[in-house]
């Protein structure tokens, strides 16, 4: 049976070679195995690489005027592991300090961003770097 190299294309001959498969089910040469995360199980360099890459981008609702649901200022996000709820005081000049999130899909708050740009994005950053890390522990 042949294969070839994720890597370098070349074409791997599974009964006279050495070779790796990444958990995705991309295969390696001995040559390309040598010094990139490639055990059997795990995830390859090339994995890695588009993991890193993917950016989590939460669907926020409009800025949302104080209301029966929250009597801040507020934007939200869900996930299926629950809600960012981001809350400021809109009718104050200064929101430093008092802008943050009242309610995220972990245990825990945040606060003190300086825009609804930074704190949206925060959130996704560490929405992502979870979902990475969970991945990483299940593999």
């Amino acid at each position: 049976m042949e294969k070839t190299c994720a890597k370098c294309d070349k074409v791997i001959d599974f009964d006279t070679e050495a070779y790796t498969e990444c958990a995705c089910g991309r295969f390696f040469c001995e040559e390309c195995c040598v010094g990139t995360n490639t055990e059997p199980g795990k995830s390859c360099y090339i994995c890695t690489e588009e993991a890193r890459k993917k950016k989590v981008k939460l669907n926020w609702t409009p800025e949302t005027d104080p209301n029966n649901e929250c009597c801040y200022t507020h934007t939200m996000a869900d996930t299926p592991f629950g809600r960012f709820l981001l809350t400021w005081k809109g009718w104050k000049e200064d929101i430093y300090c008092s802008m943050g999130f009242d309610e995220m899909p972990w245990e825990g708050s945040q606060y003190g961003f300086d825009s609804v740009e930074d704190a949206q994005k925060w959130a996704e950053e560490e929405y992502a770097r979870r979902l990475k890390q969970a991945y990483e522990e299940i593999k």
